[in-house]
């Protein structure tokens, strides 16, 4: 079987910029995520066009950043999203600040990931958090939530996904 590997695969986000803080952005629909004047002080919002995939500004502006922020502002005509954003974190050697129900959050990232919030977070937990990442960077709490990341990176690398695959073929 050969695989071939699309110019936009998550693969391709491969972030080695050198930092000297935690630099914290969102990339997507801004009506999808939680922001007021406060937070968007911290976290810098890069909108991104879901309508239209040939709008690709943001994948140019997304290795700037070394913590993702993902806090979803759920909507009625929400499902089921998919941990896209924390695959993206990670394939971006990112760290990402995300609600510990979402998607699955937990199941990537393991209950003491130390960057999550809760299911209902306020603007005040969530400024909480935010300084807390600041405040983390280059520590051992940092670091901790990078291994977990680079393990993210890993079990949604082409490579893994494509041998799951093969294996649930093989079983057939």
């Amino acid at each position: 079987m050969k695989l071939t590997l699309s110019p936009t695969s998550i693969n391709n986000f491969i972030n080695t910029n050198k930092f000297d803080n935690a630099k914290i952005g969102y990339f997507g629909e801004i009506v999808n995520t939680k922001t007021t004047r406060s937070i968007s002080d911290i976290v810098e919002f890069v909108g991104v066009n879901c309508t239209n995939s040939r709008d690709i500004e943001w994948m140019k502006k997304i290795n700037g950043y070394n913590c993702h922020y993902a806090i979803r502002n759920k909507r009625k005509l929400d499902g089921f999203k998919p941990f896209l954003k924390g695959f993206v974190a990670a394939h971006c050697n990112a760290n990402i600040c995300i609600q510990r129900n979402e998607s699955d959050a937990i199941y990537y990232l393991n209950d003491d990931y130390p960057f999550l919030v809760s299911a209902d977070a306020n603007e005040s937990e969530i400024l909480d958090m935010l300084h807390r990442i600041k405040d983390s960077y280059g520590s051992g709490e940092w670091k901790y939530g990078l291994e977990v990341m680079r393990h993210v990176k890993e079990m949604s690398s082409d490579n893994f996904i494509l041998n799951e695959f093969i294996d649930v073929i093989d079983s057939i």
